[in-house]
């Protein structure tokens, strides 16, 4: 996610949640590496893994022995784009539309939250994440393969795991639309995929561009979840991330908006297919429709933890006002989002929204550059950037792409300044 803060007589607000990044990399004028893996290793991102290991990770600075191109260089593993991409989805933006917004953290309260959203479903879920990690070591490729045995990965510890099957099992439906890794599963084993699709869960691998970065989860098509949370321990349980629950009386244009781009990527995906056999003794156990009991683990132990996610209301008339000249200051209602920044390294807390500005939804590769450009350009005072990474080539930052990305444009009057 990324945070950040523009003003000039008043102060614009931009919050990027980034659901799905494409990871469209450009390469030219690439001539610097920040870590060499030896004979014994292979360049991942920016570092360096085994060689018998598949690499997870979009491409970064590492290099493979000595040369100077960042690696992957060429087509890696998770790239399974067959067509050349075409601008399809153009930017929606709403203005003073009355809508509900829970903002929340990781460490804080991500699993919590990603937990509510689930067991609220009655109808559908849409999900499309990067990937899904088990928090029991079953989706480790040390061995070459992915996979434990079948009575492990009912008992699977992470929870998200066990609140998808309980929800397929009470008729949710469920798509999850991710990347596939060419993992293999290993003989005698069940992958974790394979067993959410045995029962009944929809898996679909990603094509439309290089990679699905997507952190997004819809509900029963009225709510969304929106955010910067990898389905990981580390992300959930360690990392800075944040995120926003959406839904609210005019929040249609937004989530016809969000259905549009998954429903296009979803048509062009392929499905995962369970490659092993399995006896009736284990297709009793992966089958089981008996409710699941998970255990959620507790809020991390710190001087300051923000507090449980709140939704806020926001109200105003609605219009879709895609061609307005100047989206800074053409608005009805203000909405305040002030950042509490505290601990070791920047925390932040969305603590008050008053009115709601503007909404600004888009796609990338579609318009991104387009998009923020033109708020960067409109900066007259002050700049402010939260965000995960920042190209050491300033004139590509935006060649690593959000595929489906929400700009929260809001703002509030600072007078006197």
């Amino acid at each position: 996610a990324a945070m950040m803060l523009m003003s000039s007589s008043s102060f614009v607000f931009v919050v990027v949640v980034a659901c799905a990044a494409a990871a469209v990399v450009c390469v030219s004028d690439v001539n610097a590496c920040c870590r060499h893996c030896g004979d014994a290793s292979k360049a991942c991102g920016d570092a360096c893994i085994s060689l018998k290991n598949t690499c997870h990770t979009p491409p970064g600075c590492a290099c493979n022995g000595t040369t100077t191109t960042a690696s992957p260089s060429s087509d890696p593993d998770y790239d399974h784009q067959t067509e050349a991409y075409k601008v399809q989805h153009k930017p929606l933006e709403l203005n003073g539309a009355k809508l509900t917004i829970a903002p929340f953290f990781s460490p804080d309260h991500s699993i919590d939250t990603l937990l509510d959203f689930i067991n609220g479903a009655q109808s559908s879920l849409y999900i499309g994440i990067a990937s899904i990690s088990s928090w029991s070591g079953c989706t480790s490729t040390s061995r070459g393969c992915v996979g434990c045995k079948v009575t492990t990965m009912s008992g699977e510890k992470f929870p998200v795991f066990q609140a998808l099957l309980n929800a397929v099992h009470r008729g949710v439906s469920i798509q999850i639309l991710t990347n596939d890794f060419n993992d293999k599963t290993c003989e005698g084993d069940v992958s974790l995929l394979d067993f959410l699709v045995l029962n009944g869960i929809k898996i679909g691998y990603f094509t439309t561009v290089t990679f699905d970065h997507c952190k997004f989860l819809m509900r029963d098509k009225k709510t969304a979840c929106i955010s910067s949370v990898n389905w990981t321990r580390n992300s959930i349980m360690n990392n800075r991330e944040a995120g926003a629950v959406i839904d609210g009386e005019d929040s249609a244009a937004v989530i016809d908006f969000l259905t549009k781009v998954y429903e296009g990527d979803w048509k062009q995906s392929y499905p995962h297919k369970v490659t092993q056999t399995y006896s009736k003794e284990d297709m009793d156990i992966i089958t089981n429709t008996t409710t699941r009991n998970y255990t959620v683990p507790n809020t991390p132990n710190r001087p300051y933890i923000s507090p449980k996610p709140t939704p806020i209301q926001t109200n105003g008339s609605f219009t879709v006002s895609p061609k307005k000249k100047n989206v800074a200051i053409e608005y009805k209602r203000r909405l305040c989002f002030v950042f509490v920044h505290a601990v070791l390294v920047v925390c932040c807390l969305l603590y008050i929204f008053f009115l709601l500005l503007l909404w600004k939804l888009w796609t990338s590769p579609d318009y991104s550059y387009q998009t923020l450009q033109k708020q960067l350009d409109a900066v007259k005072k002050s700049f402010l950037l939260y965000i995960y990474q920042v190209s050491a080539f300033a004139h590509l930052y935006l060649c690593v792409c959000m595929r489906v990305t929400s700009f929260f444009l809001v703002g509030f009057l600072r007078k006197g300044h």
